[in-house]
């Protein structure tokens, strides 16, 4: 062996800096290259600078690879060159090349896993996952995958690995991973937007994993990150529907109509709505109002006013029932004579819950399409009298009584006394008319001359100075009276 390179490690040489530094030329002058890399070796034994003892380390390493083509001595050297504070990242480098130059795949993971656990920058950290999943893909798909979750966890702002999660997911037939991505990028995002991976991880639950209780946790997430997107909140619907969770459906409801166009698809929403309060939710009342909204927004909708009258009639609603019953009347191609029914029958129901109002604008619509019929009149007048709507209350009494013929029968004679005297006492009491009321009761005296009548006909004729009429009243008195009427009648009229 050559005497120079025994004397390379000499102690006394490796302990003083200017005859180590003399020795390194020398040695680098002769080419005597292992003697050098123990040289370095010796030297770094004795340092206390742990900068001083990585570069020397690092320098023999590199001698190692390029003077003596030896990858073990120099992985080795490289190796301790790091290990002196774990944070040389030039000997990190070195072993990269130095595995890929020999295709060594062990050891360039051995390699990211060590600058795995120094590297503190979240994107570097992402990237070095990358780099492990790529390195493994072909031999290892599951560890890959694990390796592209790694990187999304770290670093969820780039979305690069996503993809290739999904595709790994699938290939593997492991949904857990893919669902934690989805996972981590929902608690990064924006509501709108972490929604949708809510959803994309519900999915993944029900379809791949078959686990539609886990899937419905997901979907209950996105809808309280305030999921915006109609066809997202359409599979959602569907999903609650399948597992019967009504109430998560009627949530899901309520957030398409916030981002329903159109008044068709609200009112389509409205009655799916309906359904599941009445069917689902087991609260039929409730589905009265969602009913009658939907038919606001699209009253031509035979089915839905069948579904309304049917669901009114069940819960004995007779303000919805009347609803029905209008809206039912208003459909098109709706004969006049049935509408006119079906709006006698609303005024009916609107009365008997009270809503008076709008009873008297059903009964009157009904006039409208057939006039002056019997039932109807008399509905108008109950209606009117109930609403103290005196003067209208009159005016149908007035109609009532051009129907009737006195001397068609006793039955109608009565009838029409029996107005005559209602109509008599609303004029004066409530309208404070008395010619009016006197009037009416000059009539009365006309139909059934009763003592009774005449006196209350003469009676408020003369209060109310109502010439014409107490005239009227005592000509009759005269003709139809008892004698000692007939006397008095015509001193009155002297």
């Amino acid at each position: 062996m050559n005497p120079p390179e025994r004397a390379s490690t000499n102690d006394a040489v490796v302990r003083n800096a200017a005859r180590f530094q003399e020795r390194e030329k020398e040695l680098r002058a002769e080419q005597a290259w292992s003697a050098l890399v123990e040289l370095y070796e010796a030297r770094t034994a004795v340092l206390e600078s742990p900068q001083g003892r990585e570069r020397l380390l690092f320098k023999a390493g590199e001698i190692a690879t390029d003077q003596l083509d030896d990858s073990g001595r120099a992985r080795d050297l490289f190796m301790s060159a790091f290990e002196v504070r774990r944070s040389f990242l030039p000997a990190i480098g070195a072993l990269r090349a130095l595995h890929t130059k020999r295709k060594d795949t062990r050891g360039l993971l051995e390699v990211l896993q060590l600058e795995l656990e120094v590297a503190k920058d979240p994107r570097r950290k992402a990237q070095l996952h990358v780099e492990h999943a790529e390195l493994v893909l072909e031999k290892d798909p599951a560890a890959a995958l694990d390796a592209y979750v790694a990187a999304l966890t770290v670093f969820p702002g780039s979305r690069r690995p996503l993809e290739a999660i999904e595709r790994l997911a699938k290939q593997t037939k492991r949904v857990q991973p893919l669902v934690a991505s989805y996972r981590v990028l929902a608690q990064k995002s924006e509501d709108d937007q972490a929604a949708v991976y809510h959803f994309l991880a519900g999915k993944a639950l029900e379809d791949q994993a078959n686990d539609p209780a886990a899937a419905l946790v997901e979907y209950r997430q996105a809808l309280k990150r305030n999921c915006q997107k109609p066809k997202i909140l359409q599979s959602i619907s569907r999903s609650f529907e399948r597992s019967k969770a009504w109430k998560d459906l009627n949530r899901t409801l309520n957030q398409l109509l916030r981002v329903a166009k159109t008044d068709e698809e609200r009112a389509r929403l409205l009655k799916r709505q309906a359904l599941v309060h009445q069917n689902g939710l087991q609260r039929p009342e409730s589905a009265i109002p969602l009913l009658l909204s939907a038919l606001d927004l699209r009253p031509q909708d035979p089915p839905g006013v069948k579904s309304l009258k049917g669901l009114a009639e069940q819960q004995n609603d007779p303000s919805a029932l009347a609803q029905a019953l209008v809206l039912e009347a208003n459909l098109a191609n709706q004969e006049d004579a049935n509408a006119a029914e079906l709006l006698e029958r609303a005024a009916e129901q609107f009365d008997l819950a009270g809503e008076g109002r709008q009873a008297r604008n059903a009964v009157r619509r009904s006039l409208e399409l057939r006039p002056r019929h019997p039932r109807a009149l008399k509905l108008y007048e109950r209606i009117t009298r109930r609403l103290g709507a005196w003067k209208e209350h009159c005016d149908v009494l007035q109609e009532e009584l051009a129907l009737l013929d006195s001397e068609r029968s006793e039955g109608e004679r009565s009838a029409a006394v029996a107005i005559l005297n209602r109509l008599a006492t609303v004029q004066e009491s409530k309208l404070n008319d008395a010619k009016g009321a006197s009037g009416a009761l000059a009539r009365v005296v006309e139909l059934e001359p009763s003592a009774e009548a005449f006196e209350r006909a003469e009676a408020l004729a003369r209060t109310s100075k109502n010439l014409p009429e107490l005239e009227r009243v005592l000509l009759c008195r005269v003709e139809v009276g008892s004698p000692s009427l007939k006397e008095e009648a015509l001193r009155g009229l002297i």
